[in-house]
């Protein structure tokens, strides 16, 4: 799963998180289903560094990968995922948000996206919808 966002995000970035975070331990615990990574990029590489998305996505789920990198590498994989982002004016002490898409993407073990996710989704149609693709991925033993 990839999810593109910024720790400093007030209330959606941590709610899509924890959302994903649990859909996937619904899955976890079931026969035949593989460990699923959830991987959170950084659209805020300035602020964001490895220390600051560690920290965060411990907060939410040991689960999550954080990645972050130079602002042209950032800038390349939100180009190749399509992903919206814009900062906003900054206030008097410096801070802003990152306006930005809210996906969740479902990649397969090859790399390809499979399903999305809005911000509408629930961990129980999450859950059940992953299910199913990687039924389709995975040898049933």
């Amino acid at each position: 799963m990839v999810y593109f966002g910024f720790t400093h995000c007030p209330d959606i970035c941590p709610e899509e998180m924890e959302k994903m975070s649990a859909a996937v331990n619904v899955i976890s615990g079931q026969k035949d289903m593989p460990d699923i990574p959830i991987y959170f990029i950084t659209c805020d590489p300035a602020r964001d560094t490895p220390d600051v998305m560690k920290r965060y996505n411990e907060e939410i789920s040991s689960r999550i990968i954080g990645l972050t990198g130079p602002e042209d590498k950032v800038l390349d994989a939100c180009k190749q995922y399509r992903v919206y982002f814009s900062n906003g004016p900054k206030d008097r002490d410096g801070d802003y948000i990152v306006d930005h898409s809210v996906i969740t993407y479902l990649m397969d073990p090859q790399g390809k996206c499979q399903a999305f996710y809005s911000r509408d989704s629930t961990v129980e149609s999450v859950a059940r919808d992953i299910r199913q693709k990687i039924t389709s991925w995975v040898p049933q033993s």
